[in-house]
């Protein structure tokens, strides 16, 4: 299909699946947040049951940028 020309808004990211260590959920919080810009935002969509030593990071990495959802 062509591209539809891009008018503004906000660029979305998304992540679906378990929110473990071993998936890299830290890499790509770490990564999202050295990307500059307000127009971006990453949504996580998943579960961290079973893994609750990594509960804390998790949580204070999504904290720390705004554009986390």
């Amino acid at each position: 299909l062509p591209r539809r020309p891009r008018t503004g808004g906000v660029v979305r990211f998304g992540y679906i699946g378990v929110l473990k260590k071993f998936k890299g959920v830290d890499l790509l919080l770490r990564s999202f947040a050295a990307v500059a810009g307000d127009g971006i935002e990453l949504r996580l969509h998943g579960t961290v049951a079973g893994d609750e030593l990594f509960r804390p990071e998790l949580e204070a990495l999504v904290a720390a940028d705004p554009r986390v959802l």
